[in-house]
């Protein structure tokens, strides 16, 4: 892929050999394509290409043979720290940052990009400053407007995301992540006839985007189309079957609009090969379980949840909950006082273990838990079994 001057370099190499007569055309055309002056070039563009593709390693490859060649290439340093920022590896990515403005202070790309890695960094106020200066910089970078636009996402300031999402498409409307960034801040806001036309325009210039796919399945949930979402999440499962995210809203589909637990079951399941030590696909998991009596394997999930977020009140409740269904009062009870010790007002807690109290027969302890959960505002759930009251 050339740029326009470029493309007016050869033109003007190619006239001249025409000149000099159709011989040397055919013997020095190949020549000119493979001057090793344009081969970086030729590399970056590349790299950039496969950076938009998501084909990471290839990116990564493309611009580590571009910076090997000219090592002061600034945007290739910028795209680098990119790539290095979505594979996790943020130390590399401040290094070419600091590299590419070491070269050039005011490059209004490194600043954006700068903003993104802040925003990975959870530093939203540092990234929106970084974000403002690179458009301050250049008005006319597209992706500058896109990296603020997914500040503005962070910070939940969707109407800001809109506007700047709606200049990069108006500056470059050929990459497909613009208009996934701004459907998914229309499905957020609900506007899913909005959403299903940007993710529509996405999956046109890229249709194997297992991102878009899946978001589109979720505004598709939240219009009630069950059977559109589920194709959205098969069909992006089928592209990559380790895509984690399509499994757990499929789950989520089958267990609460669909009741079929046992699919719903499986597809946790897979999401939990792909990503074991996730505390809440452990619970869903778990929950799902005590929803079908299979007691023992929702007590295997929620000892996970336990080891993977020891200080949450949530977790000892959901493992004293198997216990409690397993007749185990004692071990319930010490849950459920344990989540009483990290959340002093968790009234979920509270009438849980006024339910075990009851079950051990000390009604008095019974009655003090369950009035201080009515106290916190928890009520016991539509169609749950009410122990609040003894049984004569």
């Amino acid at each position: 892929m050339f740029t326009g001057m470029q493309r007016l370099i050869i033109a003007l190499l190619v006239i001249g050999l025409l000149v000099a007569g159709g011989t040397a055309l055919n013997a020095q055309s190949t020549t000119v394509l493979d001057d090793p002056r344009l081969e970086p070039l030729n590399m970056f563009e590349q790299a950039v290409d496969s950076y938009w593709s998501r084909d990471y390693e290839t990116a990564l490859e493309g611009f580590d043979r571009t910076l090997t060649q000219d090592p002061r290439r600034v945007d290739a340093y910028v795209y680098r720290s990119a790539v290095y920022r979505i594979l996790g590896e943020e130390e590399l990515a401040e290094r070419d940052l600091a590299a590419a403005l070491s070269l050039d202070p005011n490059s209004a790309l490194a600043h954006s990009m700068r903003a993104r890695l802040h925003l990975a960094q959870d530093n939203q106020q540092q990234a929106l400053m970084d974000a403002n200066l690179a458009i301050r910089l250049d008005p006319e970078l597209a992706i500058a407007y896109y990296n603020r636009g997914q500040v503005h996402i962070a910070s939940d300031n969707f109407a800001a995301a809109l506007q700047d999402f709606d200049q990069a498409i108006a500056l470059q409307g050929d990459l497909a992540d613009f208009y996934a960034s701004r459907g998914e801040t229309y499905r957020r806001l609900n506007n899913f006839e909005a959403a299903l036309a940007d993710f529509g325009t996405a999956l046109a210039i890229d249709p194997l985007y297992t991102w878009v796919l899946n978001n589109r399945g979720r505004t598709y949930a939240g219009m009630g189309d069950v059977e559109a979402a589920l194709a959205d999440f098969s069909a992006a499962i089928e592209i990559d079957p380790g895509y984690r995210w399509a499994y757990e809203n499929r789950a989520e589909l089958y267990a609460e609009t669909l009741g079929d637990y046992w699919a719903a079951i499986a597809d946790y399941s897979q999401a939990l090969v792909l990503s074991p030590n996730v505390a809440n696909l452990h619970a869903n998991r778990g929950r799902l379980f005590m929803q079908v009596g299979s007691y023992l394997d929702a007590l295997d999930d929620f000892e996970r949840v336990v080891a993977l977020s020891p200080q949450s009140g949530e977790s000892f409740v959901l493992r004293g909950l198997a216990y409690y269904h397993l007749d185990n009062f004692q071990r319930a009870l010490g849950d459920f006082n344990q989540a009483i010790t990290l959340w002093p007002n968790y009234g979920e807690a509270f009438y849980h273990r006024g339910r075990t109290y009851r079950q051990l027969g000390d009604d008095a302890r019974a009655d003090v838990d369950f009035t201080r959960a009515a106290s916190l505002g928890y009520e016991p759930p539509p169609g749950a079994q009410d122990e609040r009251t003894p049984t004569v």
